[in-house]
């Protein structure tokens, strides 16, 4: 009956949580998804202290984030902020705007990634589609800079104008349709060029 399925879960439960201070690796991260999938709090509250105290760590920082990533909540988008905010590591960066996608307060830095030419392209691309998954009404001014700029790198040109096509076009100015005008009729960017007019024809613009 209910009680005793309780009593084998609470069971089962505690033999995987010795697991967690087990010597080998592999051990520790089959326990952790099996307890992670269980939702048990002991181990996320594990798992969040190791990405605040590096000794404290039960795994590498990319797998513990990859990890909280099904069931978010606001400790561990906190928590993973501010490990976002001071990592250099790309592999970081990545699964923590994936766990981030939702929340708020991440936004600004979401759009400093997209806007700074030093970060890696892969950072870049995925912090704009962040920005374009939260429906941001700023949206098209946070990737302006990067669409009009013509030294910026083509492919991340082409994936933010493509979220535009996708987005709220309500509040762009003759400013902005005049420089997606000049980008639909530039001939030596097809692929660009292309975005741009389909842009213009959802508004209804000649180009």
């Amino acid at each position: 009956g209910a009680p005793a399925r309780t009593f084998r879960r609470a069971a089962y439960t505690e033999a995987m949580q010795k697991n967690l201070s087990d010597p080998t690796e592999e051990i520790r991260s089959m326990s952790i998804r099996i307890l992670c999938s269980l939702k048990d709090p002991f181990t996320i509250d594990r798992l969040l202290e190791g990405l605040q105290k590096e000794d404290l760590a039960l795994l590498p920082p990319v797998e513990a984030i990859h990890l909280l990533s099904f069931q978010p909540d606001t400790r561990s988008q906190m928590v993973v902020h501010k490990l976002m905010m001071d990592s250099k590591d790309k592999k970081v960066k990545l699964e923590a705007i994936r766990l981030l996608k939702q929340y708020q307060a991440a936004e600004p830095l979401f759009a400093s990634y997209l806007q700074n030419k030093e970060e890696d392209l892969e950072v870049r691309r995925m912090a704009a589609a962040s920005l374009h998954h939260r429906n941001n009404k700023a949206f098209a001014t946070q990737i302006k800079s990067v669409i009009f700029d013509k030294l910026e790198d083509i492919g991340l040109r082409t994936f933010c104008l493509n979220a535009l096509a996708h987005h709220s076009l309500d509040g762009l100015d003759n400013n902005y349709t005049s420089s997606l005008k000049s980008i639909a009729n530039d001939h030596q960017q097809p692929k660009l060029k292309e975005k741009a007019r389909k842009i213009l024809e959802q508004m209804g613009i000649q180009w």
